[in-house]
């Protein structure tokens, strides 16, 4: 499954949701229970196993969300057997049930994928080997257009003229790269011969290449619109088939069908373009 640019403690933090319950002690990295002061959230209904908790919502630098793994315990605090924690929690620090938020933390991170015109996931780090079109220049390169975004580094790459045909082997290490885009060069590759050149502007290139690209950490503007995006989906199942949830001249927030004027001005510094 591609990942997520954002998580559901942000999408909570964005919607301003009320937290349910507090940590009744401080909690370590790596810890794998928590205390809780109440075993009530979400509406009143009880904790459960697979449920998702979100810990210090509004506390940007520290907030995680952490999955219930096994029966609750105790009767105030309750010990509450969860996924290792990553960061480090103080008593009193808020907790709030996100479990129905997690369906919309993908959708909201493949909005903005198809805002950017960017293949799912592809702004997360990752290594991908794919095969791909390229184009034979008069300069010297090959260009080509990889699936993933703001590639770091290449470790192979060949060309053929056409499925099947004869391989050729280029030296990584030539290879340039801006977001999107490598740039083989084979003329300053002391493995090169002439017999491994293509013509130039040859646009049908067969090309496999194995590269690093993403980012870690993202952007922060991808990870706001990320979260933007799905707490606007959240909030669509409120509005049914109405163009404007609710009015803000009464001081509440609004939620118009369709992207955001501000992610979409976000959106087109990010777009890919061919």
């Amino acid at each position: 499954m591609p990942a997520a640019y954002t998580d559901a403690a942000a999408v909570a933090a964005a919607l301003r949701l009320a937290p349910d319950t507090t940590l009744a002690s401080e909690v370590g990295v790596g810890a794998t229970s928590l205390a809780l002061t109440s075993d009530q959230v979400a509406g009143a209904s009880g904790l459960y196993v697979g449920q998702y908790l979100a810990l210090d919502q509004y506390n940007l630098a520290v907030r995680e969300v952490v999955q219930i793994t096994g029966a609750i315990t105790g009767t105030g605090p309750y010990t509450v057997p969860v996924t290792a924690t990553t960061q480090a929690h103080v008593a009193d620090a808020p907790v709030k049930e996100v479990s129905a938020l997690q369906d919309v933390v993908g959708a909201g991170s493949r909005l903005w994928d198809d805002a950017t015109y960017t293949a799912a996931g592809a702004f997360g780090q990752q290594t991908i080997t794919e095969t791909v079109r390229g184009i034979a220049t008069t300069d010297g390169c090959i260009l080509v257009q990889v699936t993933g975004r703001n590639v770091t580094g290449v470790s192979a790459i060949s060309w053929q003229y056409a499925p099947g045909g004869q391989s050729f082997m280029l030296d990584p290490t030539v290879c340039t790269f801006d977001d999107y885009q490598v740039y083989a060069s084979w003329s300053s590759n002391s493995n090169s011969t002439s017999t491994a050149m293509p013509e130039p502007w040859q646009k049908h290139l067969v090309v496999t290449i194995t590269y690093t690209s993403g980012y870690n950490p993202l952007p922060s503007d991808i990870v706001r619109a990320s979260t933007v995006l799905a707490a606007r989906l959240y909030k669509e199942g409120d509005s049914g088939f109405s163009d404007v949830l609710a009015n803000t001249d009464m001081g509440l927030l609004q939620y118009k069908k369709g992207i955001p004027g501000d992610i979409d001005i976000m959106a087109r510094r990010w777009r890919r373009w061919t």
